[in-house]
């Protein structure tokens, strides 16, 4: 891949030319496939916020578009968009809302020729806790992710001391082809400000797996990262 980057007007941009070439499985023949992507990508970034580790207010808002062309080598022709969205406001002195988004959609008339690392998944630590990473998606016994992803999550968190607090969040989502099934976990946290940054654990619960145990997800970094 190569790239280049700029900033216009507040915003991070970043375009490159993106090449993959990747071996799957096919399930309809269950024999090994082969897919070559060629495409140009473009992306914007924009933050804003008052502390890089633990922000009491802030933004980040992520745009990206990929367009494969079988002009360029590409085996299929596609455009996918991708989007992110994450808001954080204080509530008081010791509270925060927490509120972040995800969008995506993938255009091709191909999309069975599509290879299965380059479709949208859900689930994970920074996606619908309460289930397993990337294991929301299409598929049943192998879950071989969607045209469109649509993510959301909130939570509140309250610091006790300036180090440690505790957060209570829903969040709700799915990857999918043609019907979105919001895919909801809810749970609590939490939170200590190291002094390597923030670290976050959670223990969270997928309500539509009332069967399912409650999984553990850890994450470290900033919250607009």
């Amino acid at each position: 891949a190569m790239s280049r980057n700029g900033r216009w007007r507040g915003w991070d941009l970043n375009a490159g030319l993106e090449y993959k070439r990747e071996r799957y499985d096919d399930l309809v023949t269950n024999f090994h496939d082969y897919s070559t992507i060629v495409a140009p990508v473009f992306s914007a970034e924009r933050k804003k916020f008052d502390d890089i580790n633990s922000p009491q207010k802030g933004y980040r808002f992520f745009i990206e578009t990929r367009v494969g062309s079988t002009a360029i080598g590409s085996d299929i022709d596609f455009v996918q968009l991708r989007s992110e969205a994450r808001y954080i406001h204080s509530i008081g002195f010791s509270n925060r809302l927490l509120l972040r988004g995800e969008l995506g959609t993938t255009f091709t008339s191909d999309f069975d020729q599509f290879p299965p690392s380059q479709r949208f998944y859900a689930g994970g630590d920074h996606s619908v806790r309460g289930y397993g990473y990337r294991e929301l998606g299409e598929g049943i016994a192998t879950i071989v992710g969607g045209k469109h992803i649509a993510v959301a999550s909130v939570e509140f968190e309250h610091m006790f001391t300036p180090t440690w607090g505790a957060a209570a969040f829903v969040d709700a989502g799915d990857a999918f082809d043609e019907q979105f099934n919001a895919n909801v976990g809810v749970g609590l946290g939490l939170r200590w400000r190291s002094p390597v940054g923030p670290i976050r654990i959670d223990i969270a619960h997928g309500l539509n797996e009332p069967d399912q145990n409650f999984r553990l997800h850890i994450s470290l970094g900033p919250d607009l990262q």
